[in-house]
């Protein structure tokens, strides 16, 4: 049972940490704009938003809590193989979904620069 209460604990504090990152974008807004006067340069600035709120202020925070997650792991198996193997591998399943992220980012961001891409899609990038 209290293996139980741990997790719910720790889902909790998960869930409240997640609160105080995202409560400052809700406050401001995705959306820069209100009612009828959007355009399609307030979407793609909401687009750029999400992207830039995901990637830079949600992933890394869920990489470091990940990467906690799996330290622990590693430290309490006792001297269990089967325990400290699955640490190591979350360590490194979190590092390769670390690369594959920012690399994509970093792939479209070269390839519309290179190619001359227009002002809205270099907005996206900025």
């Amino acid at each position: 049972m209290p293996k139980l209460k741990s997790r719910k604990f720790l889902f909790a504090l998960s869930l409240f940490f997640l609160f105080l990152i995202v409560s400052p974008v809700l406050g401001d807004g995705l959306v820069p704009c209100s009612g009828f006067d959007c355009t399609f340069n307030h979407f793609s600035q909401m687009i750029r938003n999400v992207v830039n709120f995901i990637l830079f202020q949600i992933v890394p925070v869920l990489a470091v809590i990940g990467f906690l997650i799996s330290g622990i792991i590693m430290i309490t198996s006792g001297g269990d193989p089967g325990k400290f193997s699955q640490g190591k591998t979350a360590m490194i399943a979190i590092a390769v979904g670390l690369m594959v992220a920012y690399l994509a980012w970093a792939i479209v961001k070269v390839f519309i620069d290179v190619i001359g891409g227009a002002e809205w899609t270099k907005m996206f990038l900025q």
